[in-house]
């Protein structure tokens, strides 16, 4: 995913995001009112993240050491506000760039994504 000042793909509904981008491996959804995605390859390690903030709220890999194979070692709890999207745990980038204004004048924000391109072969990786 890359910053972008149009908000023209940050504000679609997550099912023109799997209309557009979807495909084995990546699947866009919306949890509790925020448009998310999850990847995943073929050995069923997975991640879901939340396409408004980019925090990681579900990494579940492959290990070796469990009997079904799968752990799930980061994931996200209510928080127990009304709206349900606040949330407790998950990994965030936390990204700040006040000297970079855009052409109207405003400040960069971290929540201004804009999914560009999706690529996946689902067996090993996927961006």
């Amino acid at each position: 995913m890359a910053a972008s000042s149009s908000p023209l793909l940050s504000s679609s509904p997550p099912q023109l995001l799997e209309q557009k981008f979807g495909r084995k491996g990546v699947k866009f959804t919306q949890l509790n009112g925020i448009p998310t995605v999850e990847l995943a390859v073929r050995n069923g390690s997975s991640l879901q993240l939340r396409l408004s903030d980019g925090l990681v709220t579900s990494y579940k890999p492959k290990v070796y050491w469990k009997d079904d194979g799968f752990q799930e070692i980061v994931y996200t709890v209510p928080d127990g506000s009304a709206d349900g999207a606040s949330v407790k745990g998950g990994i965030g980038l936390v990204l700040n760039n006040l000297s970079r204004t855009k052409r109207d004048g405003s400040t960069w924000s971290a929540s201004q994504w804009d999914v560009k391109h999706v690529e996946s072969d689902s067996i090993d990786a996927v961006q």
